[in-house]
């Protein structure tokens, strides 16, 4: 809906709608969790890693969505409603990073438990440690660069972007040096950030941003793993199912070029979804694995307990039994495989550039190697935006919308009259 030139983009957005509140019910579940104690976090932890619970969007795609969001508001020219979605940015952001350390440090509490139960109760905590395991999915420098897989360049330059087109400064500043942190060999980020303050405009310019997502990013799959576990009846061979990165599309048509009335146009890879998602397994592997390897516990005390009787269980259970603290046992053997459900849609890198055109007429050239596509963009306003696609030999634009009418109607069409459609996952 949104890269079909000839759909409204207000289905595309009431669609955004219903995936935020979902976004926004799990925000007000974190801060609620995070207060609670470590075993009953760990009980939510680990009821989340799993395929049957409900689909919350991972953290590299929860910024997307707002990005998506302010992307298909300015694009409709209500850059007000893209100002709400900036705003949300950060604030999820926050709530990532708040949930990201409780999780880490009740793990870190469940290690300590762990180790108190002796020798016997061993729980792999490094992925390294896993035979087979394609560990070089995490060892890129690019995946070692990113400070972490829930803040994206790309959207907060957006942010800037928009904070920018309504004067207000003191928002816009703080949200193109997130974008400089996050990406600091970046120009395109840092002239914005210099040029923020100038008190001079000129009136007979606009300033465009284009914004080009290409290819799809790629996917999180399945694979199970075997490894030994001790216990005092000997050795017991166990398999674990642990996620990893499935890059089997056929989209690979590389990066996008432009030019604006015949001129070149230097474009930036802004954001790299491979690498956040990567970067998202990287930091997610320890909660991973401690899922993966206590239920395997788990299931060897099961298993003993019927070759001994339940009363010898806790001599020869190494623990396991009370492991995991609030979660009963037949509930956790019970948790399916790791959720590897992903947005399959979202775009392996995003580039930007940011021109200052004179208002009138001009004419824009994008490719991507094998196809190229003219698109006719009438500047007559002090911030725009461009938005295109490229996915394989096809490209897909659309620039601000100039149908009054449409325009007008937005606001009301995406707030009080929600689609009837399929689950949005």
């Amino acid at each position: 809906m949104q890269l079909n030139p000839k759909t409204s983009l207000s289905e595309s957005s009431k669609t955004f709608l219903k995936i935020d509140e979902k976004i926004s019910s799990w925000e007000q579940t974190t801060l609620e969790k995070i207060s609670q104690s470590y075993s009953e976090f760990i009980d939510y932890l680990f009821g989340s890693l799993v395929s049957e619970s409900p689909y919350i969007l991972k953290s590299h795609e929860i910024t997307y969505l707002s990005f998506n969001l302010a992307l298909n508001h300015a694009l409709m020219g209500r850059y007000d409603l893209a100002s709400i979605e900036a705003r949300k940015i950060a604030q999820r952001e926050q709530a990532v990073e708040l949930f990201n350390k409780k999780a880490y440090e009740a793990l870190e509490e469940q290690e300590k438990f762990t180790a108190d139960l002796g020798e016997e109760a061993h729980v792999i905590s490094k992925i390294e440690l896993i035979e087979d395991y394609p560990i070089e999915d995490f060892k890129s420098p690019k995946v070692k660069a990113l400070k972490n897989a829930y803040q994206n360049a790309s959207a907060n330059y957006l942010s800037g972007f928009v904070f920018e087109s309504q004067n207000d400064t003191s928002l816009a500043a703080p949200a193109y040096l997130k974008a400089m942190d996050l990406n600091p060999h970046s120009t395109l980020f840092k002239k914005a950030f210099d040029n923020l303050n100038k008190t001079t405009k000129d009136d007979s310019k606009g300033e465009v941003l284009l914004v080009i997502q290409n290819d799809i990013a790629p996917q999180l799959g399945i694979k199970r793993f075997r490894f030994g576990v001790p216990t005092k009846r000997g050795w017991r061979s166990v398999n674990i199912a642990l996620p990893i990165i499935m890059d089997e599309n056929s989209y690979h048509s590389g990066q996008s070029f432009i030019s604006v009335d015949g001129q070149n146009v230097g474009l930036e890879v802004t954001s790299d979804t491979d690498t956040l998602l990567r970067r998202y397994l990287k930091d997610s592997m320890p909660k991973y694995l401690s899922m993966a390897t206590t239920k395997a516990l788990i299931q060897i005390a099961s298993q003993v307990t019927l070759s001994m009787g339940t009363k010898k269980l806790r001599k020869y259970d190494m623990g396991a039994t009370e492991l995991i603290g609030s979660i009963a046992i037949e509930k956790f053997i019970a948790l399916g495989q790791p959720d590897t459900r992903t947005w399959k849609t979202l775009p392996r890198t995003v580039q930007m550039a940011r021109l200052s055109l004179t208002k009138g007429q001009h004419s824009l050239t994008i490719g991507n190697g094998s196809k190229t596509s003219k698109i006719m963009l009438f500047v007559d306003k002090n911030y725009q935006i461009v938005s295109v696609r490229n996915i394989g030999n096809k490209i897909y634009s659309r620039t601000e919308s100039r149908d009054g009418a449409l325009i007008s109607n937005y606001y009301d069409s995406i707030l009080k009259h929600p689609i009837e459609s399929s689950p949005w996952w």
